[in-house]
């Protein structure tokens, strides 16, 4: 029997959670490994049904048609410890068809959360090249590998044009985080 090497997602449906780990350690500056770790611990309690995403039976499949809970696990991820002064806008963000409609949400306060492939794995994407996308994925081996752009780590660059954007983006929407 040939032998493999399992990753974040091979049983889990975590790679949501790292999505949203990695959007704020591109949004906010200055987080240590300590802080970003401590951070981990106290939001992921917050979000609704957090050990769901730890049942490769169950993940992010149970909650991937939930816009409702998904912007919901976002705001509580985001905005945990001021939820009357709110840090960070979370829009989900509908209808999108186009390398464009990706473009025009991406800036130096915004990353993006993305369910990709028909609802199989969530990204957060940081930025933008062209039609070249700068993504955070849980998936790839990152241990040294990492890029940087204008202050941004990513460790995959995904290159679409509009026909396999609508393939790949699942149900053409993702959830804008925006530092305030």
């Amino acid at each position: 029997m040939k032998k493999t090497i399992y990753y974040q997602g091979s049983f889990d449906g975590a790679c949501f959670m790292y999505s949203l780990v990695n959007g704020m350690n591109n949004l906010r500056k200055g987080l240590s490994y300590k802080k970003l770790e401590k951070l981990w611990n106290e939001r992921l309690q917050e979000i609704p049904f957090y050990e769901d995403f730890l049942f490769g039976d169950e993940g992010t499949r149970k909650f991937d048609d939930s816009e409702p809970f998904l912007t919901e696990a976002c705001e509580r991820f985001f905005n945990y410890h001021n939820p009357k002064r709110k840090e960070f806008k979370i829009e989900m963000i509908k209808n999108v068809n186009c390398v464009h409609d990706v473009q025009e949400h991406l800036d130096k306060n915004s990353v993006l959360i993305a369910d990709l492939f028909s609802g199989a794995h969530w990204v957060c994407v940081v930025g933008y090249s062209g039609n070249k996308f700068l993504i955070c994925c849980s998936m790839l081996e990152n241990f040294g590998k990492e890029k940087f752009k204008n202050d941004r780590a990513y460790n995959k660059v995904m290159e679409l044009s509009d026909k396999q954007l609508r393939k790949v983006l699942y149900e053409q929407r993702f959830i804008k985080i925006t530092k305030i």
